[in-house]
């Protein structure tokens, strides 16, 4: 078959402006339609579609507008009209179901293989008797399930054979990675926010809602400062989010706004980690290796998250950074004081940082994606 006779589908959840994270998922697409540029021609289904990212628009890939979040029968044969009308041979999912009735039709409609990569946060309950036996089947049953996983951690990797009960050749590891960039416009974060060169400057960087952590690391910094007087600190809280102003008004009825910043969504946050001492991560769950986290590590800062398997994958402790029991403020204020009060262990864990962080360029991630696609591939064609 040419290359007009062969469709790879790339599913998008959200509109085409939706930015966050996903770049990440951008960079997979592209090259993805590389890789299979003499095979197949290469969509991408956005939902809607507003702003098109620069590298989405410098590519050969073409869009179409199909909301595959949706799963009723009148959308379902929608997305089915799609497959046919462009040959859809391969599909590209994120964080969709691993086995659906739909998949069936898709199959019928011409589809040889479908993919799914696993970015979704938290901690599963592992089921047993006959919930497990269930699962299990329906992970085996053809047609219905897809032909391979794809997770962004060893972790997920984990929660998807135990949890999922997906069988282990199924499914493989693409770690989230970052570009390989020289910062060359590092800013101070001090004079950008006008903190005292005085305090030692704690950076978190995310989402401002409540499953990032946001209210658990207001509360540490108040017990810091008004329980154990720790007024040589300011943390910094760079991100936005549906609960922005909500913490806002939290910190100055707290009286606590001489310590903490919240100056909102930055766009150059790579330029800024270089001048802070170190990074506080209190997020209930993350989708696998955390793009933040690695940013804190590749600028050389350690990073202090909670014991969460889904959080702290990238953190050894006391070697990169420090580990502390989960929804304990006692257990995060120790790990936090432990760096406030030795510049040395700051220094230490912070090189360490730095190095462990290559492992997770963008190259590599990229590689192992194009390594899972031929296996999966291969497998799904014998």
């Amino acid at each position: 078959m040419g290359i007009n006779n062969k469709g790879l589908l790339l599913v998008a959840n959200w509109d085409s402006g939706v930015g966050y994270a996903w770049w990440l998922m951008e960079s997979f697409w592209v090259v993805l339609s590389e890789t299979y540029s003499q095979t197949h021609r290469s969509y991408i289904a956005y939902p809607s579609i507003s702003t098109i990212p620069d590298n989405i628009k410098n590519s050969s890939i073409s869009l179409e507008i199909s909301d595959f979040t949706k799963k009723n029968i009148a959308d379902v044969f929608r997305q089915c009209k799609l497959i046919i009308n462009n040959k859809i041979k391969i599909i590209y999912f994120s964080d969709q179901s691993f086995w659906h009735w739909r998949y069936l039709l898709f199959r019928l409609c011409g589809v040889d293989s479908i993919i799914v990569h696993d970015h979704t946060p938290g901690i599963r309950t592992k089921p047993k008797g006959l919930k497990k036996l269930i699962k299990s089947l329906i992970a085996r049953t053809p047609y219905i399930t897809c032909d391979g996983v794809i997770t962004a951690s060893n972790y997920l990797k984990q929660r998807a054979i135990e949890i999922a009960c997906i069988p282990e050749k199924k499914v493989y590891v693409a770690t989230n990675g970052l570009k390989n960039e020289k910062q060359e416009n590092n800013l101070n974060i001090k004079k950008l926010l006008d903190i005292p060169e005085d305090k030692i400057v704690i950076i978190t960087t995310g989402r401002a809602i409540d499953y990032k952590g946001i209210p658990f690391a207001i509360n540490c910094i108040e017990y810091l400062i008004k329980t154990l007087k720790c007024t040589s600190i300011h943390w910094v809280f760079f991100g936005d989010g549906p609960n922005f102003n909500d913490y806002q008004k939290r910190i100055e009825t707290s009286g606590l706004t001489s310590y903490i910043s919240f100056p909102g969504k930055y766009a150059h946050i790579k330029n800024i980690l270089r001048s802070c001492d170190f990074a506080f991560h209190p997020s209930q769950g993350e989708v696998g290796y955390s793009l933040s986290i690695l940013e804190y590590m590749q600028a050389g800062l350690p990073v202090i998250v909670s014991d969460n398997p889904s959080v702290c994958g990238a953190t050894n402790n006391k070697s990169n950074g420090l580990i502390y029991k989960e929804h304990n403020i006692d257990s995060a204020c120790n790990a936090i004081i432990s760096l406030i009060h030795n510049e040395h262990l700051i220094e230490k864990y912070g090189d360490r940082a730095k190095i462990d962080a290559k492992q997770y360029s963008l190259n590599n991630t990229h590689k192992q994606l194009k390594s899972a696609f031929i296996s999966i591939e291969n497998t799904a064609n014998r």
